[in-house]
């Protein structure tokens, strides 16, 4: 059986907001929101949520691994209130 068009163009861990939330621990209204925010932006950095690959009717879709290694870079809980980036050590006192 041979895949569909639209079927062809998606990546095989294709996954939704829902699936994007789920990596990142937040609320598909917040994929939302980070979705908004890149694309608002005349050009992403490393901290904008990567655009989708493609689209099912409205519904943007990511590749997961993209998504998975994006997460693993990006700001922590707190990042703009000193927060630090993941899997970064807490400072440690000099003193």
């Amino acid at each position: 059986m041979t895949k569909s068009p639209l079927a062809a163009r998606l990546p095989e861990d294709a996954i939704d907001a829902a699936g994007v939330a789920e990596i990142l621990e937040v609320s598909a209204e917040s994929v939302r929101r980070y979705l908004y925010s890149a694309r608002m932006k005349p050009k992403g950095d490393a901290t904008d949520l990567p655009l989708p690959v493609a689209h099912l009717g409205r519904s943007p879709i990511w590749s997961a691994a993209v998504i998975e290694e994006w997460a693993a870079g990006r700001p922590g809980h707190g990042h703009g209130t000193g927060g630090r980036y993941k899997n970064t050590p807490a400072p440690t006192a000099t003193n």
